[in-house]
This record gives structure tokens, sequence and C-alpha cells, in this order.
């Protein structure tokens, strides 16, 4: 059984207005649970969903994707920011709040926590503990991370920077 499980959904099928994007969305977690958010293929009506990107190949063929104007019109909910929170549809928060039980019963690779709160060690105790072994490359974390640090908003706290890895 695998400790990480991969799944993708379409946010299409969560929205009361099915004329949005579709928004393919990705997950990773420690239980399989998470694979029921997946409501399986989407049914493409022509013409009800309108092109987010343009498709090519550039000189050198490579393809490429150009945002559409529809792109834009295709986001909800408030920038992304430290302030700010994700506007979800209200049909996939119930999904995830009826999950929420059976992903904590059906998890793998979780450790149990000492009954004493003070026995708890610190994140960067934690963090520094960790293994980067196989289970990473299943998760595709090293990508997540890499794109995390791209990101101009990400703060490093000073304690974890001795336990972070240089090099990806």
């Amino acid at each position: 059984m695998a400790m990480v499980t991969k799944t993708t959904w379409w946010m299409a099928h969560y929205h009361q207005d099915s004329t949005r994007s579709p928004k393919r969305h990705y997950g990773l977690s420690n239980s399989p649970a998470i694979t029921r958010l997946d409501c399986g293929r989407l049914s493409y009506v022509k013409g009800r969903y309108q092109a987010t990107c343009r498709k090519y190949v550039d000189k050198w063929g490579q393809k490429r994707f150009v945002g559409t104007p529809a792109l834009k019109r295709s986001e909800w909910g408030p920038k992304l920011s430290l302030e700010s929170t994700l506007e979800y549809p209200m049909k996939f928060g119930q999904k995830l709040a009826n999950l929420a039980n059976d992903m904590r019963q059906e998890h793998y690779g979780a450790p149990t926590l000492p009954e004493d709160p003070n026995d708890i060690p610190s994140p960067e105790d934690i963090f520094q503990g960790m293994q980067f072994d196989s289970f990473w490359a299943e998760a595709e974390v090293v990508q997540v991370v890499r794109y995390l640090r791209g990101g101009t908003g990400l703060a490093i706290p000073d304690a974890f920077r001795p336990v972070l890895p240089r090099v990806l």
C-alpha cells in the first residue's frame, strides 16, 4: 500500500455555475480517502466552457500556452496572499468535511503523538529528523518545494534556515 495517495479532480463538478472553467486540481494525502474527491470524467459540451488559454508550438518546436481574457474571468475568490483566504465552492467544502473522519482513520505514516504536550518536539527538530527518501519522490514534494521557493511572498523563519537543504 502506498503511503502517499495522489488524486486529481475537476473543480467544475463542485460549482453551481457549471459554465466556469473546469480547473483541474491535484491532491496528495497520506489517506486513500482523498481519491473520493474525484467525481469522474468531466462531460464536455462544446461551447460550454470558454478557452482560458491558447496553445501553440513555437519556432523551436516547444509546446507553449498563452492565457486568454477568459482566464482572468475564470478566477474566483481573492488573490492568494498571506493575509487573504481562498473561497472554495460550498459543495467542495461539504465533500471535504464528509471525508475528514475517513481521512483521519485511513492514514498511513502518521506518527503517534506523546501524551505529554511538553514532549512534542519543535517543528525545526521534526523537520531536521525527516528523511528525504523515496517517499518524497513519490509525492513529488521536491517539485512543490521548488515552486514554493520561487514564491515572492515566501518568508522562511530564521530558525528553519539551518535545517533546510540548500539544493534539491
